[in-house]
């Protein structure tokens, strides 16, 4: 009776140990699986293997800790059969994996939309892309690329300032260039720009202003073209030629408005060296 008894206890313990060990096996079928799906990029069944290893895991260790006491008593078990710590690392380390493959492809699939972007000239929008990869971004990929598309941006804006100024119109030159100047890797050039842009302008208005001034005086109109050559001087005051123009106009002005009650010579109002 007493075999019998020591008998069906052995058979219950390798039973037990029969169904730990096929939950073990398991857990590792599982894991090497997620393994496999992971390396072809299957992410969803990858994390169906992790989730399911995990199942396998809860089960093991509970049977474990409810047998404890039992299996305890079989040497063979101590030393074959994985305490409940071993899982933690193996599903720790099948999940670093599947989040860094889902990291990594969800960087790839950003990358490559930005890509695109920057290879249709929508150099801002690939910037947006580039920047929006960042926090997946574990090898400092990303930096250049938006460095590359933000320079790229500033060429585009600073070629149409260039064009701008082709027809003169040094207000659109100026808005792109203070928009290139938001995108350069070099703002220095770009703030030289400005300042030779703002000179040529001055320089271009001023020669409007003159020649201006220049017709109102041949059509005798001296008193808008006093005020011309004013405003000339507001804009640039110490310029010799201007102020002798301003003063002949005056000249003229007061010959013309006088003339009722002396006599002039008027010579005057034709020299020739006025311009």
């Amino acid at each position: 009776q007493l075999k019998q008894k020591q008998a069906a206890r052995e058979k219950k313990i390798n039973d037990k140990k029969g169904e730990l060990w096929e939950m073990k096996s398991s857990f590792e079928s599982f894991i090497i699986q997620g393994e496999n799906f992971l390396e072809e990029n299957f992410l969803e069944e990858a994390n169906s293997s992790l989730l399911t290893s995990k199942n396998i895991a809860q089960k093991y260790i509970s049977y474990y800790e409810k047998n404890y006491n039992l299996l305890s008593k079989d040497i063979q078990f101590l030393d074959l059969y994985p305490k409940p710590d071993f899982f933690e690392s193996s599903l720790s380390s099948l999940e670093s994996l599947l989040l860094t493959k889902e990291r990594n492809i969800e960087f790839d699939k950003i990358i490559k939309i930005g890509d695109s972007l920057f290879g249709i000239g929508s150099y801002v929008s690939a910037t947006e892309m580039y920047e929006r990869a960042r926090p997946f971004d574990d090898n400092f990929q990303v930096d250049s690329k938006i460095e590359t598309s933000k320079q790229a941006k500033s060429n585009v804006l600073t070629n149409s300032a260039e064009a701008a100024l082709l027809i003169n119109d040094f207000d659109a030159a100026l808005d792109y260039l203070k928009q290139a100047i938001n995108y350069s890797n070099n703002s220095y050039l770009i703030e030289n720009k400005i300042k030779e842009v703002i000179e040529n302008k001055l320089d271009h208005n001023l020669a409007s202003i003159e020649k201006t001034g220049d017709s109102l005086y041949q059509l005798s109109n001296y008193e808008k073209a006093i005020l011309t050559f004013e405003k000339y001087l507001l804009l640039k005051p110490n310029s010799p030629r201007i102020e002798d123009k301003l003063k002949k106009s005056y000249e003229i002005k007061n010959i013309l408005f006088a003339r009722r009650e002396k006599v002039f010579d008027y010579r005057k109002t034709n020299e020739k060296d006025f311009f």
